[in-house]
């Protein structure tokens, strides 16, 4: 089925599906990978995100936007 026919909520399924598949390889590799799904356009939710992560891990190395 070509993706534009599928339904958003399902390509957002497999996209999640996906980020998992290849957080699980960072990490059987012996890497860290923290994963955060929002929508960027929401700046109170990227604070939230970023500062949740700072929080965590102290310093942020890269960030990913795959949008």
């Amino acid at each position: 089925m070509a993706w534009r026919e599928r339904s958003w909520s399902e390509q957002i399924r497999d996209l999640i599906e996906e980020v998992d598949r290849v957080r699980g390889e960072i990490v059987e590799d012996g890497g860290r990978c923290i994963q955060r799904a929002f929508d960027i356009r929401d700046e109170e939710a990227v604070i939230a995100n970023v500062a949740s992560v700072i929080a965590e891990v102290g310093t942020i190395h890269s960030l990913v936007n795959n949008a």
